[in-house]
């Protein structure tokens, strides 16, 4: 879901995005505790992700608590 919505906002968005990326610490092959997720490979870990997401220019804090220093 995360490498499609860096798609979608790198070509359709303008105003600033926001995003907190958790399960950084789980190894390859981890089950998470949602939606059957699981972390197949490199390209699907939370560091991956992070970095695709900021390269399409979102906002990504360390923890929930940092969005408020944003948003205010």
């Amino acid at each position: 879901a995360e490498i499609a919505a860096a798609n979608f906002i790198q070509a359709h968005m303008t105003k600033p995005i926001y995003a907190c990326i958790v399960g950084r610490s789980a190894p390859e092959r981890t089950r998470m505790g949602h939606a059957g997720a699981i972390i197949i490979e490199a390209e699907t870990s939370a560091p991956s992700k992070i970095n695709l997401l900021r390269t399409a220019g979102v906002i990504v804090v360390e923890n929930p608590d940092e969005l408020v220093d944003y948003l205010l």
